[in-house]
């Protein structure tokens, strides 16, 4: 993808978002800025796909919700056109040399990192707000606000802990997508939640008790993934495969590893009163299994990993009984 370099552009601050990206019958594309004064930005955008890079020339606003204004764009007020492929590509708002804005990027189809594959014509790629992720939408509401039409579908399931023990009575949030807010756990360990349609990859969920007292921990999970499409209903469990670290032990303890990604070698890296005798650092693949087992020697331990696959791994200190902090890292090759 080539890097533009344009020159005596001035940055422009936060409050300018990348909105929505709506696909006709025909695939042709428009594509929606969110903004609390576009006129203030005319000049200063630029469209950027792997096509190439155009500076949006001109556009009329349509303040139309609150304070906010919702600008559609079409290849007619770029400075020249641009191909946005649903099938792989990656579209992003820039200015010199590139400046974050808000929700200025989204990757589609097969493009790394995208979690929105299988676009069809007529359906959008939709933000909820300036923070949110995207999801699909078959109900586009270029120009105006965005909102959640057309867009769920349904997971549900049961929670397993260690063991096959189900959870209950419990509650969590997913944090990918937008989800209807917290999911409560039942007394036979199932749950049910409405979700936007994108893909989902889970290892790891925060799991909240309300009485008597709120207390939550980390839990690590099997991986799933999942494609969810508005008025699916998708059955979605979790198993956990390590043991839990509750959040403020785990923020007590400095637990990391470097360098990550690694190849050859890695160092552990922690900070704890513990006597060294008493930890143990495990290494698990992400389906639970154990890979290694071994006390540090020190609070900076070498560890070679040149043997491992290229992947991700979750790894683990304890003393006793007791979990001190989990963490991942990654291998390459």
């Amino acid at each position: 993808m080539l890097t533009p370099v344009f020159a005596k552009a001035n940055p422009i601050s936060v409050g300018i978002s990348l909105s929505e990206i709506s696909f006709d019958e025909s695939g042709d594309w428009s594509l929606e800025i969110r903004s609390m004064d576009s006129a203030m930005y005319l000049g200063s955008i630029y469209i950027q796909t792997c096509s190439g890079t155009a500076q949006i020339t001109n556009f009329e606003s349509n303040a139309n919700w609150g304070d906010y204004e919702y600008v559609v764009i079409t290849n007619k007020n770029l400075s020249k056109s641009l191909t946005i492929n649903k099938d792989y590509d990656c579209i992003k708002l820039i200015t010199s040399p590139h400046f974050v804005i808000g929700n200025d990027s989204v990757c589609l189809g097969d493009y790394p990192g995208s979690y929105l594959k299988n676009i069809t014509n007529g359906q959008s790629i939709a933000c909820l707000d300036e923070y949110g992720s995207f999801y699909k939408d078959n109900t586009p509401t270029m120009g105006a606000w965005n909102d959640l039409s057309g867009a769920v579908g349904q997971i549900y399931g049961q929670v397993y802990g260690l063991n096959n023990q189900l959870i209950t009575n419990k509650y969590f949030y997913i944090d990918e997508g937008n989800c209807e807010g917290s999911i409560d756990i039942d007394e036979k360990g199932s749950y049910s939640a409405k979700i936007t349609s994108r893909i989902y990859s889970i290892s790891q969920l925060y799991i909240y008790t309300r009485l008597p007292k709120t207390h939550w921990e980390l839990v690590q999970f099997k991986p799933v993934h999942f494609d969810v499409e508005e008025n699916d209903s998708i059955r979605v469990d979790f198993v956990q495969t390590i043991a839990s670290v509750e959040k403020t032990k785990q923020e007590s303890v400095l637990l990391s590893n470097y360098p990550n990604p690694a190849k050859d070698f890695t160092y552990f890296i922690f900070d704890t009163d513990k006597d060294l005798s008493s930890l143990l650092i495990t290494v698990y693949d992400l389906e639970g299994r154990k890979v290694d087992s071994f006390v540090p020697g020190s609070t900076k331990h070498v560890w070679n990993c040149s043997k491992l696959a290229q992947d991700t791994y979750v790894y683990a200190l304890s003393s006793g009984n007791q979990i001190l902090g989990t963490n991942k890292f990654q291998v390459v090759k």
